[in-house]
């Protein structure tokens, strides 16, 4: 019988309106509701609505993330998201929202039956099922001979760290059956995370497997050239304003947009290297954030916030995984249009990345990895530009690569 995603959307969101460890109150509201209010919230409602769609569908991929991962029920929190930019995104709580924003988000709601929860699968002619990756510790250790959902969530969740740790093998069949391949990795998850090696998932095993598992998707962007930054790397004098280029320039971009991750007053911007006007602002808005004098240069004060703000950020973010963990990111631009009937690395490439974000991503089937710019490829990027507001020609250009390149570090 053959097997095809299946899209599960919650029908209720709980709201904690306070930071995760201080009493506040619960809010629960509907996922609609909560969609259209984080929306609001979050995205300018001037800005064009290709714009406005695609940064609804990535808060709704975050939302997703979260509620059906049990970031915080897992953790023994009687909600599922907070209200605080710095910890989740941003909900006023109120009902004020705009008719464009909410149209754009009852659009893309309507357009999908679900939205895909860590690969969630189900048989032809069955009954819809909750996701496996979202379940609770099953109350039994988990070994080899073990079988069902919880068995294949944890493989879901080895295989995905996995791609960015290399020492552990990623499992070739994820079926939900606990077989030697699982029971090696996760003695080797368990070695680099400093538990006893003994290939049982029991509480301690399956409550690190979904602390470093929820830290992989959420962090996955806050990188710079292949790397975390923490404060600068290099030493830096002088100040940086409009016009300028280089290292220091895509490092003060850098940490606008880890700031601007939390802080949705600080506009992320491209890492393109080059101050230009957007960057100046994004600056702006971080020095008002910070009080420092709202001139959109980067001088040493500005320079040494942004390093320190980055730095604590990323001292949260370094705890979410085991040592010596190496992070992964779609590859820049190639700097020309890939189309059907090439055949290179870049292509491969591609194909990768299609291929991750497939697994909870609705539009696009998984994807082989042969380097062919074949049809399958083609209409996997149609359907992406056409869900994400791009002209759907199948092509691949600095925009598309850079929608895809997003979704994969995201996912």
């Amino acid at each position: 019988m053959a097997v095809q995603k299946w899209y599960i959307l919650p029908q209720s969101v709980t709201v904690h309106m306070g930071k995760p460890d201080e009493t506040a109150e619960n809010k629960t509201v509907s996922f609609p509701e909560y969609m259209k209010n984080t929306a609001s919230s979050e995205i300018d409602p001037t800005l064009p609505e290709k714009t406005i769609r695609r940064r609804v569908s990535l808060l709704l991929q975050f939302a997703l993330g979260r509620i059906g991962g049990r970031f915080y029920r897992n953790r023994g929190y009687p909600f599922d998201v907070t209200a605080l930019p710095q910890y989740d995104r941003k909900f006023s709580g109120h009902g004020r929202t705009y008719e464009n924003v909410n149209r754009i988000v009852n659009e893309i709601l309507d357009g999908i039956t679900g939205t895909p929860l860590h690969g969630s699968e189900r048989m032809e002619g069955e009954e819809k099922a909750a996701p496996v990756s979202g379940q609770v510790y099953p109350g039994y250790p988990l070994k080899a001979g073990s079988s069902g959902a919880a068995v294949q969530a944890v493989q879901l969740e080895l295989n995905r760290i996995a791609e960015n740790y290399p020492s552990i093998a990623p499992i070739a069949l994820p079926n939900g059956v606990f077989g030697t391949d699982t029971e090696e990795a996760v003695r080797q998850f368990q070695r680099i995370s400093g538990i006893v090696p003994n290939g049982v998932v029991g509480r301690d095993t399956w409550y690190k497997l979904r602390h470093v598992y929820e830290g992989v998707r959420r962090f996955s962007g806050l990188l710079y050239d292949g790397k975390i930054l923490q404060a600068s790397d290099h030493s830096f004098t002088g100040s940086l304003k409009d016009g300028a280029f280089g290292q220091s320039v895509g490092e003060t971009q850098y940490h606008i947009n880890v700031v601007s991750y939390f802080y949705p007053q600080v506009p992320s911007v491209a890492l393109d290297e080059f101050y230009g006007p957007k960057t100046a602002a994004a600056v702006k808005a971080f020095q008002k954030l910070s009080y420092l004098v709202e001139d959109g240069i980067v001088g040493q004060n500005t320079w040494h916030s942004m390093g320190v703000s980055c730095g604590n950020i990323m001292g949260c973010v370094n705890g979410c995984f085991p040592a010596g963990y190496a992070e992964n990111r779609a590859a820049a631009y190639p700097g020309y249009v890939l189309s059907k009937g090439m055949e290179n690395s870049d292509v491969g490439r591609l194909q990768k990345y299609l291929d991750g974000i497939s697994l909870y991503y609705g539009t696009i089937p998984q994807m082989a990895q042969t380097g062919v710019y074949d049809e399958a490829t083609a209409a996997a990027v149609a359907a992406l530009q056409q869900q994400n507001g791009i002209t759907a020609t199948g092509a691949v250009d600095g925009e598309t690569w850079d929608l895809i390149a997003r979704l994969y570090d995201t996912r």
